[in-house]
């Protein structure tokens, strides 16, 4: 630090930020898992949209973690609105 008129010199390197936005409903791993079986379908020649995204989405948490469903009494309800934010969040649009 190099005084100069009562104002000290700090070079800034880098300022972290927190993230922006909302959480995501699913964590990492199993978004991964989503964006893989997403991609292997469109690779295939099939037809995504939003409804396949929710039921692929829904299964792999009837999989993994049930209980963390709205039917099974848990918080996540999978709707066309997250479909939506999850094409344009992994550009898949």
């Amino acid at each position: 630090m190099v005084k100069d008129g009562g104002v000290d010199d700090i070079k800034v390197r880098e300022i972290n930020s927190k993230k922006r936005g909302r959480p995501s409903y699913l964590n990492d791993q199993l978004k991964e898992e989503l964006k893989a079986y997403i991609t292997a379908l469109r690779a295939g020649g099939g037809v995504v949209n939003s409804s396949i995204v929710i039921s692929a989405a829904t299964g792999i948490l009837m999989e993994r973690n049930p209980l963390s469903l709205e039917c099974n009494g848990g918080h996540l309800s999978l709707k066309k609105g997250w479909a939506r934010c999850f094409f344009e969040t992994n550009e898949f649009c």
